[in-house]
């Protein structure tokens, strides 16, 4: 289990993001980056936690996610902010690509110069 961690989760209040915030939380500290565009979180008390942080940003704005991430410093990052749902992206493909693709590129741009776990050294239960 990962254990004393600071813990990134972009995408962190979805559905998937909220359950995996759940399994990390008692352990580490969770920084949620999230636009709240589906904000599933908001029916658990994981925001109650003194560990667990939320910030409201899109993923797209990369000078507010890097000035984010500069000051949580995470160890490890989860990245799952992404537009989901076929109907979603059927009506908004411009905006499904943009967040999918050049959201992904900013928060590997945010991260490169951080010293994160490696994924082939992180304890998994």
């Amino acid at each position: 289990m990962i254990k004393n961690k600071k813990v990134l989760l972009t995408g962190g209040a979805g559905f998937i993001g909220t359950r995996i915030c759940n399994l990390l939380y008692e352990n580490n500290e969770i920084l949620i980056y999230d636009n709240l565009n589906r904000n599933s979180i908001k029916n658990t008390n994981l925001l109650d936690k003194t560990n667990v942080k939320l910030v409201q940003g899109n993923i797209l704005d990369f000078n507010y996610l890097k000035s984010v991430i500069d000051g949580f410093r995470p160890n490890i990052v989860i990245h799952l902010a992404a537009v989901a749902g076929i109907d979603t992206v059927i009506k908004n493909p411009v905006t499904t690509m943009k967040v999918n693709m050049i959201g992904t590129y900013n928060i590997l741009e945010a991260v490169k110069n951080l010293n994160l776990d490696s994924a082939s050294n992180a304890e998994r239960h």
